[in-house]
């Protein structure tokens, strides 16, 4: 992989075209490659989830009437934040969660997907390697460091400019998620909650989160704009040499750990009234399984009801976590997200097995599939003798 990324960066820095044999040996098997992902063991507490209700936002504005890509563009900006936030909802691609039916797959190695779909960022993308593209599409393409997913903010004729964190088009105010400085919410609920539609990414460095402005030529036949973070928010242009293909869809996937009869059984009279003793003695698996249900089906009441109820110090350290992202969660994650999500993480643990390593504390470990990114999750036993899910996985 090593000497697979030098040659890539090698013809980049060049700007020559890359080699056939370059693209079928990251393709492989229909698949750019990737290295495995580091498996994770998530092991943390987290304490009850409460409701928060958001008010949508709705206006009407005057677009600039050149098509498609004037459609993205305003002469000026909302400066009233409701507004510039339903501006930007109106602009944002929204990708379907679809089956991928023979299509090109892609796991991107670096993605950007912004507004409501930035927890997607890292899964399966289906790909129309001749689709025309268009002002705000996604795009898969071929970076140093191997398979990109970044919105578009040019095409050939047009000419892009980055200046005191916003984009301009060709002279006016590019009005896509990403694309707007930062703005000031009166509620600091809403401030948390956009971030997302302003370029917050959790994982960027101190420098990855400066912006750059840089004011690019015309571009010519054959040359995107897109949003690049190499050192910082910024646009930067890809040759059609790079060019995967525009992005249409997320890769479906099914939970391949369903509930048996008996278990749904159990699901559902726990969920009467949760008593706790109705689990004395059901297998940890089982417990997790359901517990895992109803995260799926956003049923956060009992999600909390079946997790650890044992006081100890990663306890006190999580509840100062859920109470800053359970809004971000209740506005973002549908239920369709969450089953993508949960799938993706958690395939194969209907195969686990309980592994006991100490007097309240033990494990499920999780047999490696091509899609979950983990290899166990924690249990606690509480003072009834059962054994509760002890982990969560954060939210990026």
């Amino acid at each position: 992989m090593n000497n697979l990324k030098d040659q890539l960066k090698q013809e980049l820095r060049t700007e020559a075209p890359f080699t056939e044999d370059m693209k079928q040996r990251i393709l492989k098997n229909g698949r750019p490659g990737k290295a495995p992902s580091k498996k994770i063991n998530w092991k943390v507490s987290v304490i009850s989830l409460a409701f928060v209700l958001i008010l949508g936002f709705a206006v009407m504005l005057q677009f600039t009437p050149d098509g498609a890509t004037a459609s993205k563009t305003v002469a000026a900006l909302p400066t009233d934040p409701n507004e510039l936030m339903a501006l930007l909802q109106e602009n944002e691609t929204v990708l379907p969660i679809i089956e991928s039916n023979g299509q090109l797959v892609i796991r991107p190695d670096t993605s950007y997907l912004m507004g409501k779909q930035w927890m997607l960022s890292n899964l399966p993308m289906l790909i129309e390697p001749e689709a025309e593209i268009q002002v705000g599409d996604y795009v898969a393409y071929y970076g140093v460091d191997g398979v990109n997913v970044a919105n578009v903010y040019g095409v050939a004729g047009d000419n892009v400019q980055t200046s005191q964190r916003q984009v301009t088009l060709n002279g006016d105010f590019l009005a896509l998620p990403g694309t707007v400085a930062p703005i000031e919410f009166e509620n600091t609920e809403q401030q948390e909650i956009f971030k997302y539609y302003f370029g917050y990414r959790y994982h960027l460095n101190r420098k990855q989160r400066d912006y750059i402005d840089v004011e690019l030529e015309a571009l010519s036949t054959g040359e995107y704009a897109v949003y690049t973070n190499d050192s910082g928010h910024t646009a930067g242009v890809i040759k059609e040499s790079q060019l995967i293909g525009k992005v249409v869809g997320i890769e479906k996937l099914e939970p391949t750990f369903t509930l048996t009869a008996e278990e749904q059984s159990l699901y559902d009279e726990f969920k009467e009234n949760y008593d706790l003793s109705l689990l004395v003695g059901v297998e940890p698996l089982t417990i997790t399984k359901i517990f895992l249900q109803a995260e799926m089906e956003l049923d956060y009441e009992t999600y909390y009801a079946l997790f650890t109820n044992r006081e100890g110090p990663a306890r006190a350290r999580i509840e100062h976590y859920i109470q800053d992202t359970r809004k971000i969660k209740d506005y973002y994650f549908t239920e369709d997200i969450q089953r993508l999500l949960s799938a993706y993480t958690f395939n194969g643990i209907e195969r686990g097995k309980f592994e006991q390593r100490s007097e309240n504390g033990g494990v499920i470990n999780i047999p490696p599939t091509e899609s979950n990114n983990i290899s166990s999750v924690g249990m606690i036993k509480n003072e009834q003798g059962i054994w509760q899910p002890a982990f969560t996985v954060p939210i990026q």
